[in-house]
């Protein structure tokens, strides 16, 4: 019995110091790839890797060659069993200024294989809180807008094209 323990010990202590000593950069080259069969480009990054995540400072992201947002900060920590993905003071490019406010000061996306169906994010900016669920399945997407004050008073337009729910919330639904 000593023996099995040991054994899955020795497995677990290999997978760990497998994934820690995997260069994570070579993930974010792999992403840059992917990512252009989309048309997006990731540009003007610093990578700094540890021990269990990247992260990344000063990125560019391009979309069909115009410049769509600046990311000051981008923490990304890849487990396989929970993943996540949190940027911090992302200034969207002009173009969208006249339907939202510029800065986005935390975006969270988080990926479990408790819910593997699902990926769920949260932001924080100038336009107030949202949460959003993407399914993938259904290939669903499905955000709640709490609105700051800005949004209300300078965006109304925009706020027109999400349905209203009875508590303030903002509703947006879409099949991808």
């Amino acid at each position: 019995m000593v023996r099995v323990y040991k054994f899955f010990a020795y497995f677990i202590f290999f997978i760990i110091m497998l994934y820690a000593f995997f260069p994570k950069a070579n993930l974010y080259y792999q992403a840059q790839t992917y990512l252009a069969n989309y048309k997006i480009k990731i540009t003007n990054a610093t990578l700094h890797e540890n021990i269990f995540s990247l992260n990344l400072q000063h990125v560019t992201v391009a979309y069909e060659g115009i410049k769509t947002a600046k990311i000051a900060k981008m923490h990304i920590v890849l487990l396989g069993i929970s993943n996540s993905i949190d940027v911090n003071g992302i200034i969207l490019s002009g173009i969208v200024k006249n339907f939202l406010p510029q800065r986005i000061d935390k975006a969270s996306l988080h990926y479990s294989i408790l819910h593997p169906l699902e990926i769920k994010a949260e932001l924080k900016g100038d336009f107030g809180n949202a949460k959003c669920f993407y399914e993938i399945g259904k290939d669903k997407l499905i955000m709640q807008l709490y609105p700051s004050a800005i949004m209300k008073t300078h965006y109304k337009s925009s706020l027109r094209e999400l349905k209203k729910l009875k508590n303030g919330v903002y509703r947006y639904e879409t099949t991808l």
